[in-house]
């Protein structure tokens, strides 16, 4: 809850905007003299690159504001931002025996203003200072001040900033932040690029996902399949390269041969392992060469005679039989004869 006696209406836009332009003007202030330094060569091209970047630039430029903000406040109660807002602060206003000297007053504003870099904006690191700054918006809000305000018992008071304070200060806030922007755009989209290049060799490969024997066991697998595919597709389709494994070389070339030799055997060697019939490896590829290797192309002159009988067999065996008629005209005959050979009635 806020102390007695204080009843200056809360304003955190304005506060926020007037801390915003006090660390524009500073880190203009620090660019200039970097620039200096590097042009003098007392700063590398390293290190005014890393002093520049836009990760680390912010935290640099609010650190160095807090010792700067504080000598401010102790003598003038006030700051540029502060200034062309309207916004005042008075130190130990519920204590009337609280010393009010210069070193009193430097000790309240150093500690304020360090406990706002620390806890208000979180050290002026980028990804987290804008949710640090919607908890202290909602504080305010509720509360009225502020956590670092209520430690040091500090009062913050508005008055009408006026209208060419207001234009000054919306006008020259807005051509800083564009002046940063273009100054850290190149930078921040090379350190985007190398985090998204970083990520993305980090990120294992979905086969190091596996253990390592069961890598060489996927090998062999994908290579024997492809190569069953391109025996099927015919002799001068190519084969498939080995898998990273020594021994699959010689898995593959033992089941390539007869693969081939299946593939140019027809439907009729697989209609015969289909019916059961158990034949010697050379009977079932058809008579063999000289040198004792089957021959493929005998064999299937050998199946396409087979086939043609097969064909004109089940052809006769198709043909309708004559039996039945013969009964029929045998049994009218008979009755015919037996109906003449009786005596009328």
């Amino acid at each position: 809850m806020p102390k007695p006696g204080r009843t200056s209406e809360p304003r955190p836009w304005n506060r926020l905007a007037a801390r915003l332009f006090d660390y524009s003007i500073w880190g203009l202030v620090l660019a200039l003299l970097l620039s200096a330094l590097h042009n003098a060569g007392v700063v590398s091209d390293d290190t005014a690159f890393w002093v520049g970047h836009p990760l680390f630039a912010p935290i640099l430029i609010t650190l160095t504001w807090v010792p700067i903000e504080a000598l401010l406040i102790a003598a003038l109660q006030l700051t540029p931002g502060k200034w062309l807002f309207g916004i005042y602060l008075q130190f130990s206003i519920s204590d009337a025996y609280a010393r009010r000297d210069v070193r009193a007053q430097l000790r309240r504003a150093l500690r304020r203003s360090f406990r706002v870099w620390w806890e208000g904006i979180a050290c002026g690191f980028p990804l987290l200072t804008p949710i640090l700054v919607a908890v202290a918006y909602e504080k305010i809000a509720q509360h009225g001040e502020t956590d670092w305000d209520f430690a040091e018992d500090c009062l913050v008071t508005h008055s009408p900033p006026g209208v060419l304070n207001t234009i000054t200060g919306v006008v020259g806030l807005a051509a800083m932040l564009w002046l940063y922007g273009v100054a850290w755009h190149e930078p921040m989209a090379d350190s985007i690029t190398a985090a998204k290049n970083a990520v993305v060799a980090w990120v294992p490969s979905p086969p190091s996902l596996l253990p390592r024997g069961f890598q060489g066991d996927v090998g062999k697998i994908s290579a024997i399949a492809k190569g069953i595919g391109a025996s099927l597709q015919g002799p001068e389709a190519p084969v498939a390269e080995s898998a990273n494994d020594v021994d699959t070389t010689a898995l593959f070339a033992e089941r390539q041969a007869p693969t081939r030799a299946f593939a140019r055997g027809g439907p009729a060697h697989a209609a015969g392992r289909a019916t059961g019939a158990a034949q010697p490896r050379s009977a079932a590829l058809g008579p063999t060469s000289s040198s004792g290797i089957p021959n493929p192309g005998a064999a299937w002159d050998t199946r396409c005679r087979r086939r043609a009988i097969i064909r004109r067999r089940s052809t006769r065996s198709a043909r309708p039989c004559n039996t039945i008629p013969r009964i029929k005209r045998s049994i009218r005959q008979s009755t015919r004869v037996s109906a003449a050979s009786s005596p009328t009635s």
